[in-house]
């Protein structure tokens, strides 16, 4: 199913379709709109959506339709901060039942050392760890409710806890260039 989801999705790139015929090979799932920070590069501060979190019943529907017909991965994560959820490591649990690889991107303000364990113990496979500012007087103003001893904290209980267990997600450290980080970012 992978290899003609593959065929699918090629064979529409290369006549020029519009519409594709096969199912996205990645798929990105906004488990929650929610977030505790409101980062200056971030338009959800701007968003007039209601907030609310993803139903598991339907995230489950969704993961399997999915799985069946070529997906590979999942993302949980868009706007929100997908931490907030109660229910994540549930949710990366079913995504992984169905065969999926799931990612997750944070702002690891909420990542404490329980999440850390929960982050292994889960089997995700992808994590990005946001960190946009390489100095405490940086950090805090391009993360807006955020403080930069807390969130390097958390980093740092996260790789920790990872080489510990000897397993866990490939992780990698995202600073966005912007112009505030931008002489940071080396």
């Amino acid at each position: 199913k992978e290899a003609l989801n593959r065929m699918r999705l090629a064979t529409d790139f290369l006549r020029g379709r519009e519409v594709a015929h096969g199912f996205p090979k990645h798929l990105r799932i906004e488990l929650t709109n929610r977030c505790n920070l409101a980062c200056i590069m971030c338009p959800i501060t701007e968003m007039d959506r209601t907030l609310g979190n993803m139903d598991l019943d339907l995230f489950r529907k969704v993961v399997a339709d999915a799985a069946a017909h070529g997906t590979t991965f999942v993302y949980l994560h868009a706007w929100g901060e997908s931490t907030i959820h109660r229910e994540l490591f549930t949710f990366v649990r079913e995504a992984k039942k169905v065969g999926l690889q799931v990612g997750l991107s944070t702002n690891c303000t909420l990542l404490d050392e329980k999440k850390a364990q929960e982050v292994v113990d889960s089997g995700l496979d992808f994590l990005i760890l946001s960190m946009d500012g390489a100095v405490k007087e940086t950090y805090e103003k391009v993360r807006k409710n955020a403080d930069f001893e807390i969130t390097r904290q958390n980093i740092t209980n996260m790789l920790a806890t990872k080489a510990r267990a000897g397993r866990g997600p490939f992780t990698v450290l995202q600073l966005i260039r912007m112009t505030e980080t931008d002489t940071e970012v080396d």
